[in-house]
C-alpha cells in the first residue's frame, strides 16, 4: 500500500466463498480501484475493508493505516469461481488515523444523529475465523469517516476493474448494511442501494488520482484597496472541542470552497478611505474612537480610530461593533468569515496536517506575534516588560509586516495576535443542532437575530499565549465595541 498502485488481495477468502466442486481454471478477478478528493493524510490516512456475504455475513477485514497523497489510487483484487457468480458486499471506511471508536456492533444512524445522540450496538454482526471470534475491537468514527459500499459481482471467466470514489461531501453518513445495502456517493449525500459494480475489462489502465482536490476553485476577483491573498479550498477537520464543549471531542471533517482573505485585519487608514473616499457609513455609535494616548489604563479604552489622520494610521481598527464590521465587508464585495473559514485559513490549508498556530506547532515568542501587552487582573502579560503595553501598529515605518511569524503559508498575517476578530456565526457548541444540520460543505451557524451572541476567533494584544492556540473559540455581543476586537474580510 506504500506505492502509487498497489494491491490488497482478499481472493484467498472470497474464492473459498465462492468455490464448488470440479477442477478450477484461472480465476475471474475484480480489481477494486479506491481514489478520494479528501486530502491526505490532512483528512484520510486510514483505509478500512471489511467483506460480507450478500446475507451480511461478515468474514474479512483489513485496514492499512499512514497513507498519503502518493498511495492514492490504491486497490484490491477480488477473485471470484470459475463456474459460479460470485457476489460480496465490501464496506470501505476511509478516516483519519486514530479515529476510532470501540466497536459494539453495526448501528446504523443517519446523519447527524452519529454525533447528536451516538448509540451502541447489540454486538454483531462478529467477525468468525476458522471457528475463532477475531472481530476487531474498534471502528472508525463515523462523524471523520467517508463510508462506503460497493457490490462486486463476478461472472465466472470475467475479468474487469471497477474505480470506486470516495467523496468528500459524504463524510459522516454511515453506510446501511445488511439487508439494505445502501451508502453515499456524492454531494448530494443520499445514500443509494448498492447495485453490482459496473466492471471495465481494461485492467491496467490507471486512473488520474483526484486527491485533495475537493473544494478548489478559481479564486475569485482581488477586492478593491485591500491584500487578500488566495485561500485554496479543502477539506480538514474542525475542532477539537474546546474547554466546555464535550462533544465531538475528535472534531468533524469539513470542506472548505477556495475564497480570499484580508492580509491584515482592517487598519484605521483603510476604514478612513472607506468613510472619506468609497462612501461607506458606519453608522452613529457602531466604533469607538481613541481619544486618550496608547496605552491606556483600561484596556477596553484602546481604541485605535481618531477623529483625524495621526500615527495611529497603520493600526488595526479596534473597538468597533459586529453589524458595522460586517457592513463593512459587504460594501467592498466581501463578509465576515465564517468559523470555519477562519479556522481553515489558521491551521489548514496547503499543509499536510492541521497546525495548532498559523505557521505550525511551535508556541510563540514574544517577537513572533502581537499578544501578552496587557495587565491581566493585576498580573502584567507575558510579553509587557519585553515589549511593551498597549496594541501597536501592524506594519513598521518601511511598511514592513511587525511580528511577521505569525503569518500563514498565504502570507495571512496575525490571525493568532493583533486582535481577536468576528466571525459571522453566533455563539454554538459544535454539538448544537445548529451545527449539526449545517452541510459537510461551507458549514455556518448564523444567528437568528441580533440578541444573539457571536463567535470571535484569534487572540489579541491583550491576550494570554494559551489563547493563541487557533482552535480557540471566544464570544462577545453583537453590540461590543472592545479595544482589543477587530475584523477582516473574505470574499468567496
Amino acid at each position: 500500500m506504500k506505492q502509487p498502485f498497489s494491491y490488497l488481495t482478499m481472493s484467498s477468502a472470497v474464492f473459498a466463498l465462492a468455490c464448488s466442486a470440479g477442477t478450477l481454471g484461472p480465476a475471474p478477478e475484480a480489481l477494486i480501484v479506491i481514489d478520494t478528493n479528501l486530502p491526505s493524510p490532512r483528512v484520510i490516512s486510514s483505509v478500512r475493508f471489511d467483506v460480507y456475504k450478500s446475507d451480511g455475513t461478515w468474514f474479512e477485514s483489513r485496514s492499512e493505516d499512514n497513507l498519503t497523497a502518493k498511495n492514492f489510487p490504491l486497490s484490491f483484487s477480488v477473485a471470484g469461481s470459475t463456474s459460479v457468480s460470485t457476489t460480496v458486499m465490501v464496506r470501505i471506511r476511509a478516516f483519519a488515523n486514530g479515529a476510532l471508536r470501540n466497536y459494539t456492533g453495526n448501528h446504523f444512524q443517519p446523519w447527524p444523529d452519529t454525533v447528536a445522540s451516538p448509540q451502541a450496538g447489540d454486538g454483531l454482526p462478529r467477525l468468525i475465523v476458522g471457528g475463532a471470534d477475531v472481530t476487531p475491537l474498534t471502528e472508525p468514527l463515523p462523524e471523520l469517516t467517508v463510508d462506503r459500499v460497493v457490490n462486486v459481482t463476478i461472472a465466472p471467466n470475467q475479468h474487469g476493474r471497477a474505480v470506486v470514489r470516495l467523496d468528500g461531501a459524504c463524510v459522516g453518513h454511515m453506510a446501511e448494511l445488511a439487508p439494505a445495502w445502501t451508502s453515499c456517493h456524492a454531494a448530494d449525500a443520499m445514500r443509494v442501494r448498492e447495485e453490482p459494480a459496473t466492471l471495465d475489462a481494461d485492467m491496467n489502465r490507471r486512473p488520474t488520482s483526484m486527491v485533495g482536490s475537493i473544494g478548489q476553485s478559481t479564486c475569485p476577483p482581488a477586492p478593491k484597496g485591500h491584500v487578500a491573498p488566495c485561500v485554496t479550498g479543502g477539506a480538514f477537520i474542525l475542532g477539537p472541542s474546546t474547554a466546555g464543549e464535550p462533544a465531538m471531542p475528535k472534531g468533524r471533517a469539513v470542506v472548505v470552497p477556495t475564497f480570499r482573505m484580508m492580509s491584515t485585519e482592517v487598519t484605521v487608514a483603510q476604514m478612513r478611505t472607506a468613510i472619506t473616499a468609497d462612501g461607506f457609513h458606519p453608522g452613529d455609535g457602531s466604533m469607538g474612537v481613541g481619544t486618550v494616548p496608547l496605552p491606556p489604563d483600561d484596556p477596553n479604552e484602546a481604541c485605535t480610530m481618531t477623529y483625524a489622520p495621526g500615527p495611529r494610521e497603520s493600526f488595526a481598527l479596534s473597538c468597533i461593533k459586529y453589524d458595522p464590521a460586517r457592513r463593512y465587508c459587504n460594501h467592498y464585495g466581501g463578509d465576515l468569515p465564517t468559523e470555519v473559514e477562519w479556522e481553515f485559513a489558521a491551521t489548514s490549508a496547503d499543509r499536510d496536517s492541521k497546525t495548532q498556530y498559523p505557521w505550525g506547532d511551535t508556541p510563540p515568542k514574544c517577537t513572533d506575534a502581537i499578544f501578552g501587552r496587557a495587565s491581566l487582573s493585576g498580573v502584567p502579560g507575558a510579553c509587557a516588560q519585553e515589549m511593551g503595553y498597549g496594541p501597536i501598529a501592524i506594519v513598521d515605518d518601511n511598511g514592513l509586516a511587525l511580528a511577521a511569524v505569525d503569518t500563514t503559508p498565504q502570507g495571512i498575517l496575525h490571525l493568532a495576535g493583533g486582535l481577536t476578530e468576528w466571525t459571522r456565526d453566533a455563539v454554538a457548541p459544535w454539538d448544537d443542532r445548529c451545527w449539526l444540520d449545517a452541510p459537510t460543505i461551507s458549514p455556518s451557524c448564523a444567528p437568528a437575530d441580533a440578541t444573539k451572541k457571536m463567535r470571535l476567533r484569534g487572540g489579541s494584544w491583550a491576550s494570554p499565549n494559551g489563547t493563541l492556540v487557533s482552535t480557540t473559540r471566544l464570544e462577545g455581543p453583537q453590540t461590543a465595541a472592545n479595544g482589543g476586537v477587530g475584523f477582516r474580510c473574505v470574499f468567496r
